[in-house]
């Protein structure tokens, strides 16, 4: 079986904010100097999806976590990374 190995790919780190802005909600990072935009929500029905689309960069962070315990082959730290991620799910979802 083929062992996936973590690479940063070139994407926005977190954490991600919100601002609001003519009816839409911009997901934004602070950069060293300036706000960037992530992405736009446009309408209060996928204004839902906010909590999910903030936790992003944590879910990111929480899987890699559990490839890298995977991979070592050290179940003790793969259960907790697991239950890491767990709650940042519950948290995302609002549970």
């Amino acid at each position: 079986m083929k062992h996936y190995v973590p690479q940063r790919l070139p994407h926005t780190p977190g954490p991600w904010t919100t601002k609001w802005s003519n009816n839409s909600v911009y997901i934004k990072a602070q950069d060293t100097d300036r706000d960037v935009s992530i992405c736009r929500v446009m309408t209060h029905r996928t204004e839902n999806n906010l909590n999910i689309l903030l936790a992003a960069p944590e879910m990111l962070a929480a899987l890699e976590a559990i490839a890298l315990a995977h991979n070592s082959g050290d179940r003790e730290r793969l259960d907790i990374e697991i239950h890491k991620a767990v709650d940042i799910l519950c948290n995302a979802k609002g549970v």
